[in-house]
């Protein structure tokens, strides 16, 4: 019973075996395409990262954009209080 049941698991795995190759050959080939391996990633920074304030005083934040076409920064000002 179990080597009938075999033999249909490998028949069936026989008439379905082109199309699981070329699954297994273009999936990782359209995950490196894809992916963008050779670009490097945007990064982001924001000094000073924290500080603290007291009522009337202002400080100025540098925003810098790495690795994207458009570096433009929006900002939001929020009060508190």
């Amino acid at each position: 019973m179990a080597i009938d049941d075999w033999n249909k698991f490998l028949l069936k795995l026989g008439n379905h075996g082109k199309a699981l190759l070329a699954c297994l050959i273009l999936v990782p080939v359209l995950w490196v395409l894809g992916c963008g391996s050779s670009r490097a990633p945007v990064a982001i920074s924001l000094t000073p990262g924290a500080t603290s304030l007291t009522v009337g005083q202002s400080q100025t934040f540098t925003a810098v954009i790495a690795n994207a076409s458009n570096t433009a920064v929006s900002v939001e000002e929020r009060r508190y209080g």
